[in-house]
């Protein structure tokens, strides 16, 4: 009698059965590795899994983050789109999914998988807490905070969405809100890096420099490899003061994107003796920091056969005459370096943020030099004459925003109004330095106070630097916020009143109304984070004086 199909069905479903058995034991085996960190054992047991199951999507899934873990962004992508093909309702696969291509830059997709994992598990915070970075780097903070806080709504000791609640407010300007938001994350995770580093920057914008270098080396000491708490940590050194071990630590922004390393094929100087040697100097940074650095120009002048300053071309006439012996590109930072090619031999290149680590060691060796940039005398003797149809006064330029991301804005920038006791003053002629677009700030000073503050089409810094800076070295005095128009007063001697945070950008230094850089520059310095009324009572009571002063002479 022939064997019943029953029988053979029931042999088919035990098989079945140790299958599954099978791949749900090799897969929490993987699970144990991946946890432990062993990815290699891992990944090896979820291909196991895959040769005999290949749609099944644990395994694709947690391939897929092994190769996120590994940096391999587009093998990631393509097992993790394979997960979600298999079992589109995976939520944790869309959850990361959207982290993969969070990582490669593709925003809109990345909010599309966040929302859809959350949309399929209204419960998972990590969803939450990933949708709450995208908004966040927009630079829509409401959204940000929102998806945080729901994200801690589902899982009150999720140490990351304190941490980012912290960096949110930070970004706010509230600085004791994120220390408090810190705290609590380094209660859950003591271990927590990237906390004690924001906790740390948090501390240093409250001017506490103590405590926030304790909290930097502690990031240090957790993390050695992480460029972002050194890089911090040497802002700290360089506003004390302390300028060996702030240099050494600075050359961590090129690890962290504050500095931008140019591919060049030429050894990185290392301060051995330039006698008969070409250098190369390059910008990586903003404007204003080009302008800083450029101090350092002459010490490698007199040090090297030869000099080759890459610099933005809006500063090309400028650094020409400053430094007549060198030769100077102007180019942009992304630029190929083929152009070097005709200017070999060429022995050592650097960056011109690294020249202070071996011509600036110390606070002392800081040259007390009243201008070190020379603008354009023809464009001066212009502004000489425009100036002194204005009449009679001291002539004062002014600039009241600046910064570059959304909390440098709020910390260093003012509103014009703000500006109304110092700018009501008797016998001053008022001229705009302001870059961007302010006629309306200008309009509505001029409707308020009846002041009218001079400005010109064609002294616009955004267009014509040179011309920028022959306006500001004919000028008797400049008050001006933390921006690069600061700069360019202190390099070329002109007097300067540079208004400040309580913890402001290291080159205005930690304590007292002086800067080595610049010898022509008098800081004022706010009493508490935000407040800037009593420090226009300070500049209000030094025009006074300073106006009383020229009387006498």
């Amino acid at each position: 009698m022939p064997q019943k199909k029953p029988q053979r069905r029931r042999q088919a479903d035990n098989s079945a059965v140790t299958q599954a058995r099978s791949t749900i034991d090799e897969l929490n085996s993987a699970i144990q590795f991946h946890r432990a960190g062993e990815l290699e054992q891992a990944e090896s047991l979820y291909r196991a899994v895959l040769q005999r199951e290949p749609h099944n999507a644990n395994a694709l899934h947690l391939l897929g983050v092994i190769a996120q873990q590994c940096h391999r962004l587009d093998i990631a992508l393509a097992l993790l789109n394979e997960a979600v093909k298999h079992a589109p309702r995976f939520a944790d696969a869309h959850n990361n999914l959207g982290m993969v291509h969070h990582d490669l830059g593709h925003h809109a997709e990345a909010i599309t998988h966040y929302q859809t994992a959350i949309d399929l598990n209204p419960r998972l915070p990590e969803a939450y807490t990933n949708l709450g970075g995208i908004f966040h780097e927009s630079g829509n903070l409401a959204l940000a905070l929102a998806n945080y806080r729901k994200a801690l709504d589902l899982q009150p000791n999720l140490a990351s969405a304190h941490n980012n609640i912290g960096v949110v407010l930070f970004d706010q300007g509230s600085y004791e809100e994120a220390l408090r938001s810190y705290s609590v994350a380094l209660h859950l995770e003591p271990q927590f890096a990237d906390s004690y580093n924001n906790r740390g920057n948090a501390l240093r914008h409250l001017a506490n420099y103590d405590d926030a270098l304790q909290a930097f080396n502690t990031a240090v000491q957790l993390q050695p490899d992480s460029a972002g708490p050194r890089w911090n940590r040497s802002l700290v050194h360089l506003a004390r003061g302390h300028f060996a071990q702030g240099w050494k630590d600075y050359e961590w922004g090129f690890n962290n994107g504050e500095r931008l390393a140019r591919d060049l094929p030429y050894p990185t100087w290392d301060g051995s003796s330039l006698e008969g040697k070409t250098l190369l100097i390059y910008a990586e940074q903003g404007i204003g920091d080009e302008i800083f650095f450029s101090s350092c120009f002459h010490d490698a002048a007199t040090r090297a056969e030869r000099i080759i300053i890459d610099c933005d071309p809006r500063l090309v006439a400028l650094f020409k005459r400053s430094f007549p012996h060198a030769i100077v590109h102007g180019g942009n930072k992304h630029d190929n370096t083929t152009w070097t090619e005709q200017h070999k031999p060429i022995h050592w290149v650097i960056a011109e943020g690294s020249l202070p680590r071996f011509f600036r060691p110390a606070i002392e060796s800081i040259p007390a030099i009243l201008g070190f940039l020379s603008p354009d005398a023809a464009k001066v003797s212009m502004w000489r004459r425009r100036l002194v149809e204005l009449g009679e006064g001291l002539k004062v330029g002014i600039s009241w925003r600046g910064g570059s991301s959304n909390q440098t804005k709020i910390e260093r920038s003012t509103a014009l109004k703000q500006w109304i006791p110092v700018l009501t003053l008797p016998n001053l002629r008022l001229i705009n330095l302001q870059y961007g677009d302010c006629q309306n700030e200008l309009n509505e000073i001029e409707t308020l106070t009846g002041v009218t503050i001079m400005d010109w089409e064609d002294a616009d810094p955004l267009h014509d630097l040179d011309n920028f800076v022959a306006q500001v070295a004919e000028l008797d005095l400049v008050i001006t916020v933390d921006n690069s128009t600061a700069h360019f007063a202190g390099a070329v001697g002109t007097r300067v009143w540079t208004l400040v945070p309580v913890a402001p950008d290291w080159r205005w230094m930690a304590i007292g109304n002086k800067t080595p850089w610049y010898p022509s520059a008098t800081v004022f310095r706010q009493r508490k984070p935000g407040e800037w009324q009593s420090v226009f009572q300070q500049v209000t009571q030094a025009i006074v004086e300073l106006a009383n002063r020229s009387k006498l002479s």
